[in-house]
């Protein structure tokens, strides 16, 4: 009731201020004359009627922002392994700008006499100070007979209105006049109301379409969904290992009408832990060496001889027992290196052989290893004894905290092969063999070891010539000798002279005329004849002036019987056989009246 009195009171303040002096139903109003009429009075038209519409409209523009964030921002994964990261997009709005406030619509009047009504003038109008109203073809307008005609109208605002809810009201206005049909029709005004309820408005970017550089499409977010909207996904990647990669996102918001966007961005960083690499060198080495023999013979120890030279026929042997190695030793470099561009890490390095040796690193084998870094350790393998095998494998292995560097393990090895086969230093693999003799000293030769049977032998023959004493034994020693180890073998010889040649008086012959024949014989105890020239080594005494054999002068080994026969020896003398040899005097006398007799 309220609001029905309310549009009463407008209408009417309407037409009291656009249509001073009307007077509804008719009357002579503001139109200048009145007509006059006669008995019989004219009919009387009847008044025109007014309808209305009234359709409001205002636009509602929302602004909108997006935000964008991510948790985490950075990851570490090992190698081969995904990192997903949760993002959330939020969408929020205002709770909207309106403006463009407008009443459109049609005042339709109503004609229903059967002349036409001119001079209609029509305004419109909503009671709101700020709404102003146009017609179309409102001013002196031709209502045509029995018909209706519609003009269009539009009101306007200059800000908000006044109310949610107001009333737009439409004044049609006629002067009194004939009309065509003879009938009379007073001058007046109609009123046609209709409500104005600002309820619908048209949005304006009432919604955004959500769209990711990684996720797609992420749906729409309406004006009337809750302002903040949240929009969660997760996303994951799987990148090259060693280094760290960056993914960039943006969410981004289109606007529904303006196609306005705007947007947020986020940027991640994966890094991804490649295991450490291990390589390696191996250099064995170890000490050979050779041991060596020798042996000395001579074809005899002793000659002798008057005279002339004594020939001695040496033999020597050196020959290779085999070898002995030693010292064996494995060495090299061990290299660890980080593959990784983005981080430092610590690792501890061992070393080890498969074949029997013990390794030590020099010097701290804990390493830090800076990004892209590599650290060279030196190692020593040694061996108590012989290796179990001539070859064998050599492993570095480097362990570090997998969790901390974001690896796929905690250790990395490197291997290398190597094999004991050629010896890297060789003690007496070259022998001189000498022979010294006589206080000079000759080089029979040089020999090479071999490292496999048969191993080196050398025989060496050879003579050495020296003189026969005149009387005793003369000793030369002889020694041959490897020079390099020392090892020696000897042989002495003797070069004797002639032994003394034993004399005796066999028997004698005593003669009738009183002289007396004398019978020598010799023993040479030599295995070689003896010359004793006469004269004062070999000579009788007295001197032979008596029928004799001459005295030998070359004695034959062993014993010579009859080697002297001296007849004719005066009664009363002794007769002496002297011979001198090698020093030694021996002599034989004899005498008649003594030495046995000849057996007849």
């Amino acid at each position: 009731m309220k609001r029905l009195a309310f549009s009463a009171i407008a209408g009417i303040a309407v037409v009291a201020a656009l249509a001073p002096g009307a007077l509804a139903g008719g009357g002579t109003g503001d139109c200048s004359t009145h007509y006059g009429y006669k008995c019989p009075k004219p009919p009387v038209a009847v008044a025109l009627t007014a309808s209305k519409t009234a359709t409001p409209s205002f636009k509602r523009t929302y602004k909108w922002k997006v935000a964008k964030s991510v948790d985490p921002a950075k990851r570490t994964v090992a190698d081969g392994a995904a990192a997903s990261f949760s993002y959330s997009v939020v969408v929020s709005h205002d709770s909207g700008a309106d403006s463009d406030w407008k009443v459109t619509g049609t005042i339709s009047v109503t004609n229903t006499n059967d002349g036409a009504v001119k001079g209609v003038d029509i305004v419109d109008a909503v009671i709101d100070l700020r709404a102003h109203c146009s017609i179309t073809g409102g001013t002196n307008a031709t209502i045509p007979a029995n018909s209706t005609k519609s003009f269009a109208y539009t009101c306007t605002y200059s800000g908000a209105p006044f109310t949610m809810h107001e009333w737009n009201v439409a004044l049609v206005k006629w002067c009194d006049q004939k009309l065509s049909d003879g009938s009379m029709l007073d001058g007046g005004f109609a009123v046609a109301k209709a409500p104005v309820d600002w309820t619908s408005p048209t949005l304006v970017d009432g919604s955004v379409a959500v769209s990711d550089s990684l996720a797609g499409s992420l749906g729409t977010v309406s004006a009337g969904d809750p302002s903040p909207k949240t929009i969660t996904y997760s996303r994951s990647f799987t990148d090259p290992g060693g280094t760290c990669t960056t993914h960039d996102n943006t969410a981004t918001i289109t606007a529904s009408t303006s196609g306005t966007t705007a947007s947020d961005s986020k940027t991640v960083q994966v890094c991804v832990g490649k295991n450490l690499s291990v390589s390696k060198t191996a250099t064995p080495a170890f000490a050979r060496s050779y041991t060596w023999d020798i042996g000395k013979s001579v074809d005899r120890t002793t000659a002798a001889g008057a005279g002339g030279n004594a020939t001695f026929n040496y033999t020597v042997v050196a020959k290779q027992l085999g070898f002995t190695d030693s010292g064996w030793q494995v060495t090299g470099k061990i290299t660890v290196s980080n593959p990784n561009d983005w981080e430092s890490i610590d690792a501890d390095v061992s070393d080890a052989v498969d074949n029997g040796g013990a390794c030590t690193i020099a010097g701290s084998s804990h390493v830090t290893l800076a990004p892209s870094a590599s650290a060279t350790l030196d190692y020593t393998c040694s061996y108590a004894s012989a290796p179990t095998a001539a070859a064998g494998t050599n492993t570095a292995t480097a362990t570090w905290n997998a969790s901390q560097a974001s690896t796929p393990a905690g250790t990395a090895s490197g291997n290398a092969s190597f094999a004991f086969t050629s010896p890297t230093s060789r003690t007496n693999a070259t022998v001189t063999v000498t022979d010294t003799f006589n206080g000079g000293t000759t080089t029979l030769g040089t020999l090479t070891a071999t490292d496999a049977a048969p191993f080196a032998t050398a025989t060496y023959s050879y003579s050495r010539s020296v003189p026969f004493p005149a009387s005793g034994c003369t000793s030369y020693p002889n020694t041959a000798q490897i020079v390099e180890t020392g090892q020696s073998a000897s042989q002495s010889v003797s070069a004797c002279g002639p032994q003394g040649i034993t004399l005796a008086v066999t028997c004698i012959d005593r003669q009738a005329d009183g002289t007396w024949d004398a019978h020598f014989e010799y023993t040479n105890p030599n295995a070689f004849a003896v010359t004793v020239p006469l004269g004062p080594d070999n000579l009788l005494i007295p001197p032979n002036t008596f029928n004799s054999h001459v005295l030998p002068t070359v004695f034959q080994p062993g014993t010579k019987t009859n080697a002297l026969f001296v007849s004719n020896i005066p009664r009363d003398v002794s007769l002496t056989w002297s011979l001198t040899v090698g020093g030694v005097t021996n002599s034989a006398t004899g005498m008649r009246s003594s030495t046995p007799l000849c057996p007849r």
